[in-house]
């Protein structure tokens, strides 16, 4: 709470009603900074004004939570001065250090000094290296627990909060000026008519992609039902994702376990704790339109597939399998819902959609085919917008299947490993632990993601160290070295990343990417010598920005 905040509660207090020129005399400030204090406090919902005749008073609102807060600043007025209040009200429970910059925003630095001055005067106690609000400070627990209450019961239920961010569900309609709709509130206009019994914001307002979208989607679950239409979002648009941006995001919201487990729950075909049944999510699929894959096509039915085509084209074409068609050509695995392939050029593309046709395929969508069996995905030069048909990668490839006109080959070991990480598809992190236990020549799996990453400018490298991740837990460990240097590239990356987005401070920086404060100065620095990054003050502090920034 500001200074002057408490400044002006504590003389509307003292003489129960003031207009704006008797405030301006009392505080000594004009009465143009004293409309733009009390317009605040009128916001956070402690005071309130009334007119009698032409003049405007204000008064303080009578309810507990502003008595409490009286009580606490007529005794201490600096004990919630400056960011004080958002750091006591994450100490209603024991916080580490790491804690509770997680969750208020503040600078370390800020914060132990916060802490020292707090800890001198006894509101706050150290236990086992955490920290909370003393149990002896009655007055302060309590104010913290009405506050709470009130925003809970009377205006939203916060689900996620993280520095000025946060994702609120609302049972009115909030000020899009200060919030903006987001995950079930916008899937309407995305297709999926529903109607939810609540509104669900993201503040601060602006324009969300889908992968943010989908994301909020996910923090919001709390009954089947919503879990259910996220799994039917994430089936409708899962080919339009970034997939780099949405581990990023599954990562900064704390997302990942329950993306995991719908992935899970599409593989397997069960229920599973957060999910209904599968043939709910086949029922409600049909109603929107949604494809929800279930056959497979096993090695014999993929060969008889391109002895057909090979029958119908009338001219020479390549085409490289990869996914799990590749996957099954190889042993690697017995069978597969989906045969995705790349072709060299668009010429190729309508050729085979020609021969498809032929054939009895339906076209689902733009580069989808159906029949039967079998589902095809074929793309020109480049998968799900994500990685390119390189040269090295042609040159690793193996023939498969070599016919009149059809010359089919599938993508080296080590390529496979790597779209594999970016797909996003369920199934993926057990094809990448087969493919993994090949002894993979790694060296190659990082030069050609960095090789991609550096042509496409994509965070491909997000992708590979969060599979590298996912297979640690299960017990396979990539080369130390690859792990090194993957983890310093990241996070340069991310880095990098978000001060694209709009200059930031080491704070900012620190919440948005989760990673230490010392690990992001020690990234800035090198990037200063490099000139990639430069740096203004801003006030008191730095803020980051590209070196072709002016």
């Amino acid at each position: 709470m500001k200074k002057s905040e408490i400044k002006v509660l504590l003389e509307i207090k003292k003489y129960e009603e003031l207009t704006l020129k008797e405030l301006s005399g009392f505080i000594k400030r004009s009465p143009s900074f004293c409309s733009k204090v009390v317009k605040e406090l009128e916001k956070k919902g402690i005071v309130t004004s009334v007119k009698e005749g032409r003049l405007k008073k204000f008064r303080l609102v009578k309810n507990p939570y502003t008595a409490l807060l009286l009580k606490i600043i007529e005794k201490r007025p600096a004990v919630l001065e400056g960011r004080k209040e958002k750091l006591l009200s994450a100490l209603t429970e024991e916080k580490s250090l790491k804690d509770i910059q997680t969750e208020t925003g503040i600078s370390l630095k800020q914060i132990i000094e916060y802490l020292q001055e707090l800890a001198s005067t006894g509101i706050v106690e150290r236990k086992n290296g955490r920290y909370r609000i003393s149990e002896k400070e009655g007055e302060i627990l309590e104010f913290f627990s009405v506050r709470k209450f009130e925003e809970k019961q009377a205006y939203f239920e916060t689900v996620w909060k993280k520095g000025d961010e946060l994702l609120a569900r609302a049972k009115e309609r909030l000020d899009e000026k200060r919030f903006c709709p987001t995950a079930f509130s916008l899937y309407p206009k995305y297709g999926l008519q529903i109607y939810p019994d609540f509104f669900y914001y993201y503040h601060p307002p602006k324009k969300l992609e889908i992968e943010e979208i989908f994301v909020h989607s996910l923090k919001f679950v709390k009954t089947k039902q919503e879990a259910l239409l996220a799994t039917l979002f994430y089936l409708k648009y899962r080919y339009f994702f970034d997939q780099a941006w949405l581990k990023i995001l599954l990562r900064k919201f704390d997302a990942k376990k329950l993306f995991e487990e719908m992935l899970l729950f599409l593989r397997s075909k069960k229920a599973a704790e957060h999910f209904p049944s599968f043939k709910e999510l086949k029922e409600k699929a049909k109603i929107y339109g949604i494809e929800v894959r279930e056959k497979s096509a096993e090695k014999e039915k993929i060969f008889d597939l391109f002895c057909n085509l090979d029958n119908l084209l009338s001219k020479r074409m390549r085409v490289y399998l990869i996914g799990g068609g590749a996957l099954v050509l190889k042993n690697v695995k017995t069978s597969t819902k989906d045969i995705d392939i790349i072709l060299e050029n668009k010429r190729d593309f309508e050729l085979l959609k020609k021969a498809l046709a032929n054939l009895g395929f339906k076209k689902i969508a733009e580069n989808v085919f159906e029949s039967g069996i079998y589902s095809i995905d074929a793309y020109v030069k480049r998968v799900l917008n994500g990685f390119a048909l390189t040269k090295t990668m042609k040159k690793r490839a193996e023939v498969i299947f070599d016919g009149k006109f059809l010359k089919v080959y599938t993508l080296s070991n080590e390529d496979l490993f790597l779209l594999k990480t970016y797909s996003g598809r369920e199934g993926d992190i057990e094809d990448c632990e087969a493919l993994a236990k090949l002894s993979l020549n790694w060296k190659n799996v990082l030069e050609e993601c960095l090789l991609q990453e550096k042509k496409l400018k994509k965070l491909f490298s997000i992708c590979l160290l969060d599979m590298l991740e996912e297979l640690k837990q299960k017990g396979i460990h990539a080369p130390p070295f690859l792990l090194r240097k993957l983890t310093k590239h990241c996070t340069r990356k991310l880095v990098e990343f978000e001060i694209g987005k709009g200059p930031k401070t080491v704070k900012e920086l620190v919440f948005s990417l989760q990673i230490p404060e010392p690990t992001i100065r020690k990234v800035l620095k090198e990037l200063e010598r490099e000139g990639r990054v430069k740096k203004r003050s801003k006030g008191r502090v730095f803020v980051y920005f590209l070196g072709k920034e002016s």
